[in-house]
C-alpha cells in the first residue's frame, strides 16, 4: 500500500464525539455527509502518511482479540456477501470502535475531567474507508481512523436522528467550509488485516505527542497492536546499535576496524 498513488475515500464515513469528561461516549447512529472540501484533505493526509517520506509513523500487528480488528473484520464480511460496503455495517463497527476507545480513555489511570500533564485529550473520531488506485487498484479498502480536536478541528454539530439516535453532521463556520487541519489532530491509524506474519496490519500517527513513538493507550490498548518493524526500521536500528558499540569501545578499535564494522552493517 505504500507504494499507491491515489486513492479514494469511501462516501462511508462517520463522526462520533469522544469527550471522556461525559459519562457515556456520544455515537452518531448514522452516517456523516462527507463534504468535497474534508474528502480533499483526507485525501492528501492519508497519501502523505502513506510515503515513504512520512518518518515519524510506526507499524503494528493485530493481536487476535483486537476490538478494532472484530470490528473492520465486520465491515469486510459484510462487502464479502453482498457485494458493495452496507452503511449499517460501518456504522455498527464504528460505534464498537468509538466505545472502545472511549473505554480506554476513561480507564486510563493519566486521564480525569481536569486537564493537567500527561491527561488523555477529548476528541472527535472520524472513521472512514479508502481504497487504492494507482498504481493498481486494492481489492478491498483499508480503515482510517482519526482522532480530532473536539469541535475546533471541524465544524459539526450533533443533531437528533430518529426516534432516540443523533446524527453528527458537518456545517459552515463563518462562511467557511469544513475541512481538516492537520495541526488538530491528535491520533491517526491506517488499517487492514494482512493475515501474514511478515507484513504489517497497521500505520499510526501520534501528532499531538510530537515524537515517533505512538501513545501507548493508543496502540497498545485501543488498537491492541504488538509493534511491527519493516525491514527498514530494523536496519536502521541495527546500524545505530552497531554505531553506539562502536562508540562504546572505541579505545580498543583502530580506526580501520571501526570503519570496518559500521561498513559492514551499511551494506
Amino acid at each position: 500500500m505504500e507504494a499507491v498513488t491515489d486513492i479514494a475515500i469511501h462516501e462511508h464515513f462517520i463522526i462520533h464525539v469522544l469527550d471522556n469528561r461525559l459519562p457515556a461516549v456520544q455515537c452518531s447512529h448514522t452516517l456523516t455527509p462527507l463534504p468535497d472540501t474534508l474528502r480533499s484533505s483526507l485525501q492528501r493526509y492519508v497519501l502523505a502518511l502513506l510515503k515513504p517520506q512520512f518518518r515519524r509513523k510506526r507499524y503494528g500487528r493485530f493481536r487476535p482479540e483486537s476490538t478494532v480488528l472484530q470490528a473492520y473484520q465486520q465491515i469486510l464480511a459484510g462487502l464479502r456477501r453482498h457485494g458493495q460496503v452496507q452503511a449499517e455495517d460501518v456504522v455498527a463497527a464504528s460505534q464498537r470502535i468509538a466505545t472502545r476507545l472511549f473505554e480506554v480513555m476513561r480507564q486510563a489511570p493519566q486521564n480525569g475531567a481536569r486537564p493537567h500533564p500527561g491527561v488523555i485529550t477529548p476528541g472527535d473520531l472520524l472513521v472512514g474507508l479508502f481504497q487504492g488506485l494507482a498504481p493498481q487498484a486494492e481489492p478491498e479498502p483499508w480503515m482510517f481512523l482519526l482522532k480530532v480536536d473536539l469541535e475546533s478541528g471541524l465544524q459539526r454539530q450533533v443533531q437528533p436522528y430518529g426516534p432516540e439516535g443523533v446524527q453528527t453532521v458537518l456545517t459552515p463556520r463563518d462562511g467557511l467550509l469544513p475541512r481538516l487541519s492537520t495541526e488538530k489532530v491528535h491520533k491517526f491509524a491506517l488499517l487492514r488485516f494482512a493475515d501474514d506474519p511478515s507484513a504489517y496490519d497497521v500505520i499510526m500517527a501520534d501528532p499531538q505527542g510530537g515524537k515517533p513513538d505512538i501513545a501507548k493507550f493508543f496502540a497498545e490498548d485501543f488498537l491492541e497492536t504488538d509493534a511491527f518493524r519493516t525491514a527498514e526500521e530494523q536496519a536502521e536500528l541495527l546500524f545505530t546499535r552497531t554505531f553506539d558499540w562502536v562508540n562504546l569501545n572505541e579505545d580498543s578499535l583502530s580506526p580501520q576496524e571501526r570503519g570496518a564494522v559500521l561498513q559492514s552493517v551499511r551494506t
